[in-house]
């Protein structure tokens, strides 16, 4: 379960343009005590394979989990123009409800800023800049005062229901076909 909670950490990272960032251990024992032996090159390709893999195992799956309750990416990739306002209000309302639903169910999410948007907000020394991003005319010195745009988001836990590990984790949806 640790390496998709970290997969889809890695997945939202890679929404705010962030690329994934992971340590390099290294396999082989320590040398002496205290000593920490280095990566070898072909290591360090390995452990970010790994990284990799495991982060697209995680994003396509948080995409199948939301396609497969709110058919999200149907409703996504499919062109809306030839629909009246009130057609699209009405597959958006149940699309909605589904996907909150789903993220309801499988993530706990929450707000990093609690604070409304356009209410003031203090800057200081201590803000974690992993959270917060300061945009616009950012003054030179701290502390000072800016106003919220987006109270952003982190998960404070993820539940995913366990995947089978013989379906094909490329496939976020299977094709259907009737009879």
């Amino acid at each position: 379960m640790s390496r998709l909670a970290d997969a889809f950490k890695a997945f939202w990272s890679a929404l705010k343009g962030q690329t994934p960032q992971q340590e390099v251990k290294p396999q082989e024992p320590q040398k002496e005590a205290g000593e920490k032996p280095k990566a070898t090159e072909k290591e360090k390709k390995t452990n970010a394979k790994v990284c990799r893999e495991s982060f697209e195992a995680g994003a396509l799956y948080t995409l199948t989990l939301l396609q497969r309750e709110g058919r999200l990416i149907d409703f996504l990739m499919e062109g809306v123009e030839a629909y009246e306002d009130s057609q699209i209000g009405a597959a958006v309302r149940r699309i909605h409800y589904n996907c909150n639903k789903a993220l309801k169910e499988y993530f706990k999410l929450k707000h990093i800023v609690e604070s409304p948007e356009g209410s003031p907000f203090s800057v200081d020394g201590r803000m974690d800049r992993s959270k917060i991003k300061l945009v616009g005319n950012v003054p030179d010195m701290i502390p000072f005062k800016g106003v919220v745009q987006h109270g952003g988001w982190e998960s404070a836990k993820i539940d995913l229901p366990d995947r089978n590990e013989s379906v094909n984790e490329k496939v976020i949806y299977q094709a259907e076909v009737g009879f």
